[in-house]
């Protein structure tokens, strides 16, 4: 499980610590933590294309690196209620839907060759 965070949210916590000259610690996240595939199958779903298949954790960490091992194996779930609560920051994209629902919106992810 882990949290994101779309970079205009990042820009508008920022901003907001600048504003009220917040002198502490906020987790800048998103509200809908979710497995990693999540993104990735609705990204797919977004480009009308069928989505990777998954693969078992026991299974890629064979090829993982140390350092990717200790990623991938740790949970990243996070609060962002003391980003909203102290900051007053609402997020623009509250789960990764609305940021890759906005991106294919731009044009992103799309190619002339198809």
């Amino acid at each position: 499980m882990f949290n994101r965070a779309h970079v205009d949210d990042i820009a508008a916590a920022i901003m907001a610590a600048i504003d009220r000259r917040h002198d502490g610690i906020v987790n800048v996240a998103d509200d809908e933590p979710a497995p990693s595939g999540d993104p990735i199958a609705f990204a797919a779903r977004l480009l009308e294309l069928e989505a990777p298949p998954e693969v078992p954790f026991e299974t890629a960490a064979r090829d993982m690196s140390p350092m990717a091992l200790s990623f991938w194996s740790a949970h990243r779930r996070v609060s962002n209620a003391r980003l909203k609560a102290e900051l007053g920051v609402t997020l623009a994209f509250p789960t990764y839907r609305e940021g890759l629902a906005a991106l294919h919106a731009a044009g992103e992810g799309r190619s002339d060759e198809a």
